[in-house]
């Protein structure tokens, strides 16, 4: 059986929700819809019930004990965000640093052919390739030669 079109108004009626004109023909339709006025009456003893239960009081010191619960746990929530914080801007550093490593080139090395050396220093750094003829360090390349060989005279 198909649910009456007022059913829906019936609760709005009983919760004073309706105005005049709608008031009046809900109640007209009560008086010849059983249904409907079974489901008044449901939803009036529904309300007799709610209405009679009792609600306890709440001592002061219980209230005292929740307030007192409280603090502790607003800084265990902002020690937790705190930390979730801390964890989201590590990964974001995280990803940045591999991002710039993966997209970062480095500078390129000074050509070989920029870098001159004089002519003791060339015989140090290559010492086959050194011309005894050089000139005037040849003095200076001996000691040298000496002092890193560890013969010393």
């Amino acid at each position: 059986m198909a649910a009456c079109e007022y059913s829906i108004r019936v609760n709005a009626y009983h919760d004073g929700e309706l105005p005049g004109a709608q008031c009046r023909e809900v109640e007209e339709h009560l008086s010849g819809c059983p249904a409907c006025a079974a489901e008044l009456e449901q939803l009036r003893g529904f309300s007799h019930v709610l209405g009679s239960l009792v609600i306890p009081r709440v001592s002061p010191s219980f209230v005292r004990h929740i307030q007192a619960l409280a603090q502790p746990l607003e800084e265990v929530l902002l020690i937790r965000f705190g930390r979730r914080l801390t964890a989201a801007a590590a990964a974001v550093m995280l990803l940045a640093t591999g991002y710039w490593v993966m997209n970062h080139q480095a500078p390129a090395a000074p050509a070989a052919s920029a870098v001159t050396f004089a002519s003791w220093e060339q015989q140090v750094i290559y010492p086959d390739a050194h011309d005894a003829a050089a000139g005037s360090d040849s003095a200076f390349d001996d000691f040298l030669r000496q002092d890193l060989s560890g013969a010393r005279p």
